[in-house]
């Protein structure tokens, strides 16, 4: 699937594009053949989780990846798969990522500043 998807974008709509980051399902020569043939400028880098970790271990760049989509999980309509067409579901991905930016950009003015509880001392 990620020829296909790879298909769809080419290095004038992402000039700045270079490096593709993926997991160990992406370790194959077959993708990386095919890069070579039809992005040149463009190669991918495998992130693996480190052998020797035990339980959770964030893996280098992949932790932005998981970031980005529970932030766009958060949003009701993005928490599952509602959506009849792909392109119902990218529209949907899309108006959530501008929702955010604008919270981030214009903050909520009436959202009090967060203060710890006051601990009570026994006299």
């Amino acid at each position: 699937a990620a020829p296909q998807l790879l298909m769809r974008g080419t290095t004038k709509d992402f000039p700045r594009l270079t490096t593709i980051f993926g997991d160990n399902k992406y370790h194959n020569h077959s993708l990386e053949a095919w890069l070579a043939k039809e992005r040149p400028t463009w190669h991918i880098e495998i992130q693996s989780r480190p052998e020797s970790a035990t339980g959770f271990a964030p893996v280098r760049k992949r932790w932005v990846v998981e970031r980005t989509n529970a932030w766009e999980g958060r949003s009701r309509r993005n928490s599952k798969d509602y959506e009849r067409l792909v392109s119902s579901s990218e529209a949907m991905l899309q108006i959530s990522a501008c929702h955010l930016m604008l919270r981030r950009l214009v903050p909520k003015a009436d959202v009090p500043k967060f203060r710890y509880r006051e601990a009570k001392l026994a006299v």
